[in-house]
């Protein structure tokens, strides 16, 4: 019972309104609660009407409305007038098939202490976390790792393999974690836990082989990606406190304000950031002029805040505490989110859009190389390998050094789409590996190998049948989507105590986007023509015409001065040498190349 309300208390700021608990002699549960439907009667958990059965959600239930009736007129008795209480009542009547029935996004736990049951299940996105640890005769879960940490029930310590994860992606890959024992619900599955057996299924996924076989005739994808989005914003407009959207200025988010818009009937709350400073670069980063552009076409209510490195380095201890885990791409989020908070509690984001619309850069880029390698056939895979040994033997300072990176990259590509794909997306690879990571930590990972990610294979499998931008897709919306954007909004949101929704991967406009055919997605060199043209009666060709940009820092400056005291404190030769997991002479050398230009910021930032 202690345990339990320490990890509660750990998750105030996600729940700041409520608290609630339950005991027994087999569980102790709780949540804290952000109160957004059904302000008055809505307290965790909820029991059904015998008091067998106990639920605790975080999330929303969209499509409640109707649920709520049908259960209603099968005879089930509701305590709440909330959204979630249909998952008790689904579950009295199709077990673990509930969550089948649920449009929504959430993460949530039922105790069935009939049958000694504990079943948790995450939404279809991933939107809502879920983490647990499996220890002797107990079982440990919650929404984020600190109330697992709180809950001092088990000792944390760092999972040295995620460090190598990390370190080329930029996050961590689920189901692990940052935390040894520690790991992550996957999207789309639910696990059961019966007498300490646990088991784990997957109840949804999109299907792009049958979605291939399935597609819509080019002249009706836009009318029906039209409806579909319109359908996703509307549902998740239902709020009973204030609510806004996140403004970038983008396609994404400019079409959610846009629909908000023409839905609502008083003006939508808007936010986003301006960066200040002189330097010319500022201009590419800074997307505030055209979100002002779409905020002043809906008549909407706009908020801009200005965000300087110091301002950055001030938030940043709070916002590393609030990610849980490392991430390459939170603190703006972080920002926003903060912004937000100020006047509203639930806001939309665009999140999600580059990876159901092929908006990304790699997505072109992955095209053009499966091209190349169709082209290159007659080079055998153990072609291939030999002439990789070969050029690794060349100096990297030679002259035909600078090619050796791309021809090695090129002939390891050969293997599969899954190399093709990790060489596309990593920060750093097998090479690197044996430079960047102290001697001691290569000696106690060698078996982990350099920059392994086991679930790229599974997902990779999946698709490899399918065309090369719905193979881009969904090993996107399946690793660097859910690892690093998806998770990192809700950690950073939640902790302003701010709920953010997500349209763009709505589960039935995911699978409607896979019946797209992929080059209506990417229509030549255009990215997401097919939300473009959804979404041009209503935003202006300034917007619907722009490139893709991304809702990114200029960290490259800030980390050169307001920053730089960050950067030389963590990465200094004594801290470095205090944490044994890097190379010092390595990382200094990178740290340098960074100053003068030669390496990315990202690398360093990482």
């Amino acid at each position: 019972h202690h345990a339990v309300r320490r990890m509660t208390d750990a998750l105030l700021h996600r729940g700041p309104d409520e608290s609630g608990h339950y005991c027994d002699e087999s569980i102790a549960i709780g949540q804290r609660r952000l109160s957004i439907i059904d302000l008055n009667s809505g307290r965790q958990p909820i029991p059904n009407e015998d008091g067998s059965i106990q639920l605790i959600c975080n999330g929303e239930i969209y499509n409640y409305g109707s649920l709520r009736k049908t259960l209603e007129d099968r005879g089930h008795r509701f305590v709440t007038q909330g959204d979630v209480e249909v998952i008790l009542h689904l579950y009295e009547e199709y077990g673990t098939d509930c969550v089948k029935y649920l449009d929504g996004m959430f993460a949530f736990a039922v105790w069935d202490s009939s049958n000694n049951r504990l079943m948790l299940a995450r939404d279809r996105l991933g939107v809502k976390p879920l983490y647990y640890v499996k220890a002797p005769n107990k079982l440990i879960f919650a929404s984020e790792i600190k109330a697992i940490q709180a809950s001092g029930v088990i000792p944390i310590h760092l999972e040295e393999s995620s460090v190598v994860s990390f370190t080329a992606f930029p996050a961590v890959p689920g189901p692990m974690t940052i935390f040894q024992q520690v790991r992550s619900l996957l999207p789309g599955h639910f696990l059961v836990s019966v007498n300490e057996q646990i088991t784990l299924k997957e109840y949804w996924d999109v299907d792009f082989e049958k979605s291939e076989t399935e597609l819509l005739p080019p002249e009706d994808a836009i009318e029906v990606v039209r409806e579909k989005l319109t359908q996703s914003v509307s549902k998740r407009l239902m709020s009973d406190v204030p609510l806004g959207a996140f403004l970038s200025g983008g396609i994404d988010s400019s079409a959610i304000v846009g629909i908000m818009g023409t839905l609502l009937d008083k003006p939508v709350k808007t936010f986003s950031i301006r960066f200040s400073g002189s330097a010319s670069m500022y201009e590419w980063f800074d997307d505030a002029s055209f979100a002002v552009k779409v905020a002043n076409a809906f008549g909407a209510e706009h908020t801009e805040l200005t965000v300087t490195g110091r301002e950055v380095a001030d938030n940043l201890l709070r916002a590393v505490w609030a990610m849980d885990q490392p991430s390459g791409d939170a603190i703006q989020y972080y920002m926003v989110s903060q912004c937000a908070a100020d006047e509203v509690t639930v806001a939309l984001s665009g999140t999600g859009g580059d990876e159901v619309f092929a908006g990304y850069e790699w997505f072109k880029e992955i095209s053009k190389i499966e091209k190349i390698h169709r082209l290159t056939g007659f080079l055998s895979d153990d072609m291939a390998i030999m002439l990789n040994r070969k050029l690794g033997k060349v100096k990297r300072s030679s002259e035909l050094g600078r090619l050796r990176s791309r021809l090695r990259s090129f002939l390891a590509g050969k293997k599969s789409f899954r190399n093709r794909y990790l060489l596309n997306r990593r920060l750093y690879f097998g090479d690197d590996y044996y430079y960047l990571f102290s001697p001691d930590l290569i000696a106690r990972t060698v078996d982990f190998g350099p920059f392994w990610e086991p679930q790229i294979d599974t997902y990779c499998n999946r698709v490899k049948d399918v065309h090369p931008v719905n193979r881009m897709s969904y090993v996107q919306l399946k690793s660097d989507m859910v690892n690093l954007l998806v998770r990192d909004q809700d950690a950073v949101s939640m902790a302003h105590s701010l709920e953010v929704r997500l349209p763009m991967i709505d589960y039935r406009l995911v699978e409607t986007a896979a019946r797209v055919p992929p080059d209506y997605k990417l229509f030549g060199n255009r990215e997401k023509h097919v939300l473009r043209e959804a979404v041009s009666h209503i935003l202006p060709e300034v917007i619907t015409g722009r490139k893709k940009k991304g809702f990114i820092f200029p960290m490259d400056d800030w980390m050169r001065n307001e920053l730089k005291p960050v950067v030389e404190s963590c990465l200094s030769k004594g801290s470095l040498e205090k944490r044994g997991l890097f190379n010092v002479e390595a990382v200094t050398w990178l740290k340098d190349q960074f100053y003068s230009g030669k390496q990315p910021f990202f690398k360093v930032w990482n």
